[in-house]
């Protein structure tokens, strides 16, 4: 479920970044991108690693985010809606 938030944090971001539709097709493409390279080259690097050595793809990925932490703090604005909205029970269950 927090993978599934955060996915959906990330698009809620680029909606609210790029609000002309061929920006935002565009910055929503290289996201799918990014996430499956993301899944693809994780699932590889851990077969080729094998389960002796699990933790050196965690320490990678550790290390990528905070290499990306200072970036994305002074680049990526609040994403928070204007007004309360109720939560889409249905669209929550189908996205996760």
């Amino acid at each position: 479920m927090g993978g599934a938030a955060v996915l959906a944090c990330g698009l809620a971001i680029l909606a609210r970044d790029f609000t002309e539709p061929r920006r935002r097709t565009h910055a929503t493409a290289v996201w799918g991108t990014s996430v499956g390279l993301g899944i693809t080259v994780g699932a590889v690097l851990s077969a080729a690693v094998g389960a002796a050595h699990w933790r050196g793809p965690y320490v990678a990925v550790a290390a990528v985010a905070l290499i990306l932490l200072w970036p994305s703090l002074t680049r990526i604005g609040d994403s928070r809606a204007a007004g309360r909205r109720r939560l889409d029970g249905g669209g929550l269950a189908l996205f996760s």
